[in-house]
């Protein structure tokens, strides 16, 4: 894909992913967040916003964008509820999406094969791919002081508390130099082991921070 603006830089359906997110999160029944708790689960729909306007080209007129905008949202339309308030039957008005693919239950909505079709088009005609230039180059040479250090953070299970593991690993021999472990690691730990670790070694080219796996 060229240097073209990406549809996020200069427009994104904000109203529209946050309703169907906060509907997401109230899906009781078939949704995959039902099988057990996810820890800091993110909305599918919000994710969905952000990656398809990530990959889709600004089309370069405000009102072929707005178009686009509402064909990955939807409209925003208001809505007429009758809930008991205080023992009272209430009207109470609220706003929901109709149209797009952002909310659950519309993943097989034609749409979605719209997008995909239009993100080929827009990569030369295949899916894109990760690229990451001038982050992480392969290291000619095992120095020490060149190598980069990835730190992971793990999860797992100590007793009725989650243990939490921090290993540092040689990004080029693969080695842990370190690991530290509890219940809860605090900032000033981690740094501690860091600085350690660069008095023995010297301090390294790039330090990468991997959150999660």
């Amino acid at each position: 894909m060229s240097d073209q603006p990406r549809l996020i830089e200069l427009a994104f359906l904000l109203k529209q992913a946050s309703l169907d997110s906060v509907h997401e999160k109230n899906v009781r029944h078939g949704h995959i967040s039902t099988l057990h708790i996810w820890p800091a689960r993110r909305p599918l729909a919000a994710c969905r916003a952000a990656l398809i306007a990530t990959l889709l080209p600004d089309p370069g007129d405000a009102e072929e964008r707005r178009r686009l905008i509402e064909r990955i949202g939807g409209r925003v339309v208001p809505k007429i509820e009758k809930k008991n308030v205080a023992g009272n039957r209430v009207e109470v008005e609220r706003e929901e999406t109709v149209g797009g693919i952002l909310h659950w239950g519309r993943e097989s909505s034609p749409d979605l094969q719209f997008f995909r079709d239009e993100i080929r088009k827009a990569y030369g005609g295949r899916a894109p791919r990760k690229c990451a230039i001038g982050t992480r180059a392969p290291l000619a040479l095992p120095d020490a002081n060149q190598t980069s250090l990835v730190a992971r953070l793990r999860r797992g299970r100590a007793g009725r508390r989650p243990a939490l593991s921090h290993p540092v690993v040689d990004d080029f021999s693969r080695k842990c130099l370190a690991c530290v472990v509890d219940t809860s690691i605090a900032a000033c730990a981690w740094v501690r082991e860091l600085e350690r670790l660069v008095m023995e070694r010297g301090a390294p080219r790039v330090i990468v921070s991997d959150n999660g796996c």
